[in-house]
C-alpha cells in the first residue's frame, strides 16, 4: 500500500530552511514539519488533539495534502469522537496559496471537506480487511477510540471516546522514576511526548539511553521495572474504563485492539486477558495495520463521498498518514 507518513511535530520558522524535509508556508507564515524539526534541532511543538483552528494542525494538513499533487481537492479527515462537532466548524475550505522552499506556490482549492470519528474509520477499515463485523479499540496517545461496523456500515451506538490514551501512563511512570531517584525538575509532567519517547526507548532497551541526574546515571535496563510498574497501573485503569463501555454496548463480535498503546506488551496482554474473561475474541493488530487503519477508513469514505479523487488524511498525535493510491 502506497502511503505518506509525516511525524506530527511542527516548528514555526522565520523563513524556509536549507535542510531537506517537509516545509510549508501559508498566510505569510512558514513551518517546518516532521523529522526536519529534529534534524535542524528546532524548537518544535506537538500538542494533544490539535484542532483545525490551530496552525499546528493546518501545517500538518497542508504538508500531507501536498503529497497528492492535486489542485482541486475533496477531503475526509478525522477527529476523536467527542471533538467531531467542534472540528466541523473549523475545517479549512476554499482557495489557498501554499508556499514551498523552492520559491514556488501551489494553488489549492478545497471544494469539500468532511470530518468523521476516528473510531468509525478504524471500524470500517478492519471490517473490510477481515471480511466480517468487528469492534475496534484504538489505544492512541491522546484518547482511546471505540467503534464497531458490519458489512452494512458503522454501528452508531458503538462509537465512543475515552479520554485515557497512553499519555495517562506518564504520571504513573514519573512516580515510579521518583521512587528510584530520578526526578529531573527541568522536565515537566505535561511534556507528554518526552515521557512517551522515554517509554519507547526503555521498552526497546535502547543502549544509547542515559539519564543523568543528581550524580547518578540510569540506562534503559535500569528503568524497565519502573516502566513495567507504570504500564501495569495504566492498563489496570484502562481496563476498568473499557469495562464501563461494555455496560452500554455489549453486542458480541470479534474485537481488534490497535493503536500505539498496544505496542506495549503489558497493555496488550491486559486487554487480551480482560476480553477473555468476558468471552470475547480479541486480536492485536500489527504495527503497520495500526499505523494505516484510520487512514484507510478516511480514504474509503472519501471515495464513497467524492469518487476516485477523494482524499483521506489521518492527522494523529504521533503521525500524519495519507494513502497515495
Amino acid at each position: 500500500m502506497d502511503f505518506a507518513k509525516i511525524e506530527s511535530i511542527v516548528s514555526k520558522v522565520d523563513k524556509f530552511l536549507a535542510h531537506k524535509g517537509s516545509q510549508v508556508g501559508f498566510k505569510q507564515k512558514f513551518f517546518a514539519v516532521g523529522d526536519i524539526c529534529r534534524k535542524a534541532e528546532l524548537e518544535w511543538d506537538r500538542p494533544l488533539n490539535a484542532s483545525p483552528a490551530s496552525e499546528h494542525w493546518q501545517a500538518l494538513f497542508f504538508a500531507a495534502l501536498l503529497k497528492h499533487n492535486a489542485s482541486e481537492c475533496n477531503i475526509v479527515v478525522g477527529a476523536p469522537y467527542f471533538l467531531v462537532d467542534r472540528f466541523k466548524n473549523e475545517l479549512p475550505k476554499g482557495k489557498f496559496e501554499i508556499s514551498l522552499p523552492d520559491n514556488t506556490i501551489r494553488l489549492i482549492n478545497i471544494n469539500e471537506i468532511s470530518v468523521m470519528p476516528e473510531c468509525a474509520a478504524h471500524a470500517l477499515a478492519f471490517t473490510q480487511q477481515l471480511g466480517t463485523h468487528s469492534l475496534v479499540i484504538s489505544v492512541g496517545f491522546g484518547t482511546v477510540e471505540l467503534g464497531a461496523a458490519t458489512s452494512e456500515g458503522i454501528i452508531d451506538k458503538s462509537l465512543a471516546s475515552i479520554n485515557f490514551g497512553l499519555h495517562q501512563a506518564v504520571p504513573f511512570f514519573r512516580n515510579e522514576l521518583r521512587a528510584i531517584g530520578y526526578d529531573n525538575p527541568l522536565i515537566r509532567d505535561d511534556q507528554f511526548f518526552y515521557w512517551d519517547l522515554l517509554l519507547q526507548r526503555v521498552a526497546e532497551n535502547d543502549e544509547t539511553l542515559l539519564l543523568n541526574y543528581n550524580n547518578k546515571v540510569w540506562e534503559a535496563i535500569d528503568l524497565k521495572i519502573a516502566m513495567d510498574n507504570a504500564l501495569n497501573k495504566y492498563a489496570d485503569n484502562l481496563v476498568k474504563q473499557i469495562a464501563n463501555y461494555f455496560k452500554k454496548f455489549d453486542t458480541k463480535m470479534p474485537i481488534v485492539a490497535t493503536g500505539g498503546g498496544v505496542r506495549h506488551k503489558i497493555v496488550a496482554h491486559k486487554l487480551e486477558e480482560f476480553f477473555k474473561s468476558i468471552k470475547y475474541n480479541c486480536s492485536i493488530a500489527n504495527d503497520e495495520t495500526s499505523l494505516l487503519s484510520a487512514a484507510v477508513g478516511y480514504q474509503y469514505v472519501a471515495r464513497e463521498l467524492y469518487g476516485n479523487k477523494g482524499i483521506g488524511i489521518d492527522i494523529g498525535n504521533h503521525s500524519v498518514v495519507t494513502l497515495l493510491k
